[in-house]
């Protein structure tokens, strides 16, 4: 005779939330003892059980709820964090083709949370006696009471005064600020899937904000010829430590090694995020407490009398005035190889039209090339005959073949510079994961990433001095410095109270992390 459905029920979802409260609190076992990890396990439970028992005839709410929980949890198993806005407006402006390949990678945590989100939507909740009421009380009370009989000591601190400044500066009010601060430090202790709090309500706050894309620069001056020709590469998820330009055991950039009496290769760089939506506009602007797209170098080189092009291997889904897009489409001259699909053509192609440029111009000019470098899937970054390295761990085989690729398009941007007696600089959006660590080659997208995941390669053709020591720690946060320098382009914003030189620094690199908040790291 089958069991009921119901009373199976009573075995499976219990399962199922216990197992989760497992896996998303398995960190706090270090910091907490055993009988107080397994009590927090229960009530946490218990918390979950009553949400669903409350909105078991509502499917609707139960459905949001469990997705809600749910898309956390996919982020945890992917990249070991939780949901942020850089990964929110990541999402929102992919291509179809790298949605696909997103899945494709993680089609096990994809699985997973679907069975997750089916058994916590559609199988009956069964009912409990009254000793579980009374607990399920106590579980909510356990969640939500701590914060408030904590708020006036949390609110109290240097941290809570940077949260309000930074909260105020994006147009958040204090009442708001504090609750996100108290849920931020207190709640999620209790229940892990408020962390994605703050992501969703950022990200709604930067949807709905007008942003100034006209060029703000006061006082611009050149002092470059009117021929001058320069370039600007922009690598994708490429790591300086898998380079062997940088020292890596792999000869990936046997080109590059050549070359490199030739340039100026600066060893410890480091980029302002650790994925493209937060790192680039950080770079490619000068920022306070968010990127000011006002301020790009794009509009600085177009005040400087320079005409721009911003050629892209990239997806031109730019929905919203704060995307890389955003400061493409300041250029004078746009091109968007893949258009939805990025990726889909290989980065050689952004040479032929550099070759036209080049030739053709008549007046100074500045090209920025956004390749799609080692952004995964790997293999799909280059042609097979670069498929050189082979060993038992086919990813790291698959990245390093990229790099070979991406070596062999750096060594035609630079022959394509050197005979239009131009200057070319490379720089990196980010690096990934190391690939012996717990986030092997993906986006680091932790709230305290791995500095060896923000190192990214940066060199100029042919050598120059600017004041740089190639041995010490450079910040990429401030790269509209960096530009300035090696364009011949400044600006009063960049000299005034010694604006650029106070943001030197040979012992700490500055970035953003993927909730846009901004850190200071030493370097050992």
């Amino acid at each position: 005779m089958p069991i009921p459905l119901i009373r199976l029920n009573k075995v499976i979802l219990p399962i199922v939330l216990i197992a989760y409260c497992f896996f998303v609190n398995q960190g706090k076992l270090e910091r907490i003892a055993l009988p107080i990890f397994l009590i927090h396990i229960i009530l946490q439970f218990s918390f979950l059980f009553a949400v669903l028992i409350c909105l078991q005839k509502l499917k609707i709410l139960r459905f949001l709820f469990s997705s809600f929980i749910a898309i956390d949890l996919f982020v945890l198993m992917s990249y070991n964090t939780s949901l942020t806005i850089s990964l929110i407006m990541s999402m929102i402006n992919t291509s179809p083709s790298e949605a696909f390949s997103f899945v494709f990678i993680n089609w096990i945590y994809a699985l997973t949370i679907i069975v997750f989100v089916y058994c916590l939507t559609f199988l009956p909740v069964p009912k409990f006696s009254r000793r579980f009421v009374g607990l399920a009380t106590l579980a909510i009370a356990y969640v939500l009471i701590p914060a408030f009989l904590s708020a006036k000591k949390l609110t109290q601190t240097p941290q809570y005064d940077y949260h309000l400044t930074t909260a105020l500066a994006r147009g958040y009010s204090t009442n708001f600020a504090t609750v996100e601060y108290l849920i931020a430090e207190d709640v999620v202790w209790r229940f892990p899937a408020l962390r994605s709090f703050k992501g969703i309500s950022d990200t709604l706050a930067y949807v709905n904000k007008q942003t100034n894309l006209e060029s703000s620069w006061e006082n611009v001056e050149a002092l470059s010829s009117d021929k001058d020709f320069l370039v600007l590469g922009i690598g994708e998820s490429l790591r300086a430590d898998n380079l062997s330009l940088y020292g890596y055991y792999r000869e990936t950039t046997p080109h590059l090694e050549k070359r490199s009496e030739s340039m100026s290769i600066f060893k410890h760089a480091y980029s302002a995020g650790t994925n493209t939506w937060s790192s680039l506009p950080v770079m490619l602007t000068k920022t306070l407490f968010e990127p000011d797209l006002s301020k790009s170098i794009v509009n600085l080189a177009n005040d400087a009398g320079y005409e721009t092009y911003w050629l892209s291997n990239h997806a031109m889904i730019g929905h919203w005035d704060f995307t890389v897009t955003a400061i493409a489409k300041q250029a004078d001259h746009m091109q968007f190889y893949s258009e939805e699909n990025a990726g889909v053509e290989y980065d050689d192609r952004l040479i032929e039209d550099l070759k036209e440029i080049a030739s053709a111009r008549k007046q100074k000019t500045l090209v920025v090339l956004h390749f799609y470098g080692s952004h995964p899937i790997f293999s799909n970054r280059y042609p097979e005959q670069y498929s050189r390295f082979k060993s038992d761990n086919s990813l790291l085989d698959e990245y390093d073949n990229s790099i070979l690729f991406t070596d062999h398009i750096q060594n035609e941007v630079i022959e394509i510079v050197s005979k239009a007696k131009g200057k070319y600089m490379f720089i990196a959006d980010h690096g990934l994961g190391h690939q012996d660590s717990e986030i092997p080659l993906i986006h680091d997208v932790r709230p305290d990433p791995a500095l060896s995941s923000l190192k990214v390669p940066f060199f100029t053709y042919p050598t120059i001095d600017f004041k740089l020591d190639i041995d010490s720690p450079i910040s990429l946060f401030h790269f509209e410095c960096i530009f300035s320098k090696w364009s011949k382009i400044t600006s009063t914003d960049l000299t005034k109270d010694n604006y650029c030189e106070k943001t030197k620094s040979n012992s700490t690199v500055k970035f953003i992390d993927s909730n846009l908040k901004i850190h200071t790291k030493s370097i050992d």
